[in-house]
């Protein structure tokens, strides 16, 4: 069930930073999908360091695929 929670969440965030770049949003956007991550989750689990990983890898996802979105047409 985590594999799955993780490639969905991962999906998610490389739609979500081609949007950004396609909708031209402002940059702060980047961090409303890893904040509120981490908002849900720090409830559950708030002592584990993998929330803080997670958080990093959904923005590094998120930026990635923002600076790539022009680079598929």
């Amino acid at each position: 069930m985590g594999i799955l929670f993780l490639l969905v969440n991962l999906i998610v965030s490389a739609i979500f930073g081609t949007w950004i770049k396609h909708t031209k949003q402002p940059k702060w956007t980047f961090l409303i999908l890893p904040l509120s991550f981490l908002l849900l989750i720090l409830v559950r689990y708030p002592k584990h360091i993998y929330v803080y990983l997670f958080l990093l890898l959904y923005l590094l996802v998120e930026y990635l695929a923002f600076l790539l979105a022009d680079s598929k047409k």
